[in-house]
């Protein structure tokens, strides 16, 4: 947010730095302009004022509603126009404001002062004592403050845009209202290619914000690509510099997503995952799941820490399978009285996918039965830690890798993002935070030395915590909707008991399920159309991994699919073949979509 002057005295001399002018979110470009008369420049500014621009709806599928409101996609960009300061002392001023907007005039050692309300919790200097020994970080997958929690019934929500509210995620809910509800947390990152590199990096490099657009070299949400990475390591090898134990389950995993054609669909891997989960009894349906599962990573210090069989990013694998593969390492955890320092977790199904591919390793639930699997397998987490002998010393940080699938009434970074520990403060937070001081607040608990500029110059989450602890354990709440609602095999509608009524703010009723009888017979062709491109999808793994679908071709299937294939896309005057999408040409991560 700010650009440099440098003086230039030709190719004999190295130029000097001579200081910085403000301008607004992340200059890409800057040109003079002597029309506009000596000495002016015209700086374009990528990011501008942030997620405010034009609202967008979205729309997630049976018995969710529609939803407007900002998203990440929505950036503002500006332009500014600049006089070059004609003294030293213009420029002085100039630099000096830079430096106390970016808090740079505080970097060095935290300071006990005002803000610092719980110096026995997060301590003062690195490598004081903190009652808290043991930090979980569970990253999830795109969703806004709003879209989850908007029907909270605290804190600045909007319930009109929650379409996963309290029916869908009853964990998540319970969880905000006793540890905290943070309601001004915001995630940096647009999409997931720069949203897990704030997590582990403490920024998304230069590198990378500049393959912004098309992603025509790579798409580094989970590595895979070098020049992504920032030169001084990410936060589990900051860690370990400072003798802090780390294990890893399926965060930054970079797998190639050459699966074998016999890789076992969704409904597989959940009964195994209730295999698992009830005794074990009888043949297991799955017979070396570790072979579809297997960790692959370019970053030699990760592959390293990380459980060689917990699943990366494969939709097709429900979370509660994922929370099987940890609880053995928890279990055996608390039989030593062991327990890393510091854990990674991806928990990724509230990402939700397409469903109504017929068979294949692509046939997924509802996406409101996906997110309803990622809300139990947090709150499992949570009930497990929470009921062990570890639990007093731990605090989990629960973060969107970025909030891109949805709308929220504030900015489209806005996050639903929680803080869960005995000493976590309970209540409404309106502090503003994001995912650097989330960061910084793990380093400073730990002793781990900042990474770089970002996380050095940010303040710990502070008033997310307290130092009177409440160590209650949490206790799960079984999920509302049926987790294989809508999968092949299960249950195409949903109708909640009169107990699940009670919990339920708002249901939209399920529109016709997608199958060629609720197809009408002037469609049964594009239907068809349709249905070849699904199982195209499928068959080249897009399935797989992280926005690797056309998003323009998938939102459409998804409105064709919720209104029984007899209303056209919001904005357009017929049913589109998917060919004939507007914006199908364009990259799947195209950042325009």
């Amino acid at each position: 947010n700010a650009i440099a002057e440098y003086s230039w005295n030709g190719l004999k001399t190295k130029m000097t730095y001579d200081g910085l002018m403000g301008t607004d979110w992340y200059p890409v470009n800057a040109q003079p302009d002597p029309a506009l008369g000596a000495g002016t420049i015209v700086v374009t500014n990528d990011k501008g004022i942030g997620a405010r621009g034009p609202q967008s709806t979205i729309y997630k599928g049976p018995y969710t509603k529609n939803a407007t409101g900002y998203n990440t996609y929505d950036d503002t960009g500006s332009v500014t126009l600049f006089t070059l300061p004609t003294s030293s002392s213009d420029l002085a001023n100039d630099t000096k404001q830079v430096f106390t907007d970016n808090a740079w005039d505080q970097i060095g050692p935290i300071d006990s002062g005002a803000d610092d309300t719980v110096p026995s919790v997060i301590p003062a200097q690195l490598g004081e004592k903190s009652p808290i020994k043991h930090i979980v970080v569970i990253v999830k997958e795109n969703r806004t403050y709003d879209q989850v929690l908007g029907d909270l019934g605290e804190g600045n929500g909007d319930p009109a845009d929650a379409q996963f509210g309290q029916a869908v995620t009853p964990n998540f809910h319970a969880l905000a209202q006793r540890f905290g509800d943070l309601d001004n947390f915001y995630d940096e990152g647009t999409l997931s290619a720069d949203g897990h590199n704030w997590i582990v990096q403490a920024e998304a490099n230069d590198y990378l914000e500049k393959e912004f657009g098309a992603f025509y070299r790579s798409y580094p949400s989970q590595g895979g690509d070098a020049l992504a990475y920032q030169r001084d390591g990410f936060l589990w090898n900051a860690a370990e510099k400072a003798g802090v134990s780390v294990q890893n389950f399926g965060e930054y995993i970079y797998n190639p997503y050459n699966l074998p054609s016999d890789t076992p669909n969704w409904s597989s891997w959940y009964a195994e995952s209730q295999w698992l989960e009830n005794g074990q009894n009888g043949p297991e349906p799955i017979s070396n799941p570790c072979q579809y599962t297997r960790v692959q990573s370019d970053i030699p210090s990760l592959q390293a820490i990380s459980a060689p069989c917990f699943p990366n990013f494969q939709l097709s694998i429900p979370d509660q399978y994922r929370v099987d593969q940890w609880l053995p390492y928890f279990q055996r955890d608390e039989q030593t009285g062991q327990m890393p320092q510091l854990t990674f977790m991806w928990l990724m199904t509230d990402h939700t996918g397409a469903t109504g591919v017929n068979g294949g390793s692509s046939s997924v639930p509802d996406p409101v039965a996906q997110a309803a699997d990622n809300d139990l397998a947090v709150g499992r987490v949570v009930d497990q830690i929470s009921h062990s002998r570890f639990w007093k010393s731990t605090a989990i940080f629960v973060d969107e890798d970025d909030t891109q699938n949805g709308v929220d009434h504030v900015d489209g970074h806005r996050a639903p993002t929680l803080v869960i520990s005995p000493y976590s403060k309970p209540g409404v937070d309106d502090g503003y935070y994001s995912q650097i001081n989330m960061v910084k607040t793990v380093e400073q608990i730990l002793g781990i030395k900042a990474m770089n500029q970002e996380d050095y110059s940010a303040e710990p989450m502070y008033s997310a915590f307290t130092d009177r602890p409440n160590d209650a354990p949490f206790n799960l709440l079984q999920n509302i909707i049926p987790l294989n609602l809508g999968a092949p095999g299960g249950p195409t509608t949903f109708t909640p008991s009169a107990s699940e009524a009670a919990q339920i703010h708002r249901v939209v009723p399920k529109a016709s399920v997608s199958s060629e009888g609720a197809v009408p017979a002037g469609m049964h062709r594009m239907y068809a159309k349709w249905q070849v491109w699904l199982r195209q999808q499928a068959h080249e793994g897009h399935f797989n991994g992280p926005d690797r679908v056309n998003a323009e071709q998938l939102n459409h299937w998804d409105w064709y699919s919720a209104h029984d294939w007899k209303v056209a896309y919001p904005g357009e005057a017929k049913i589109y073949a998917p060919n004939h999408v507007p914006g199908h040409e364009l990259p799947a991560a195209f950042i325009g979509n």
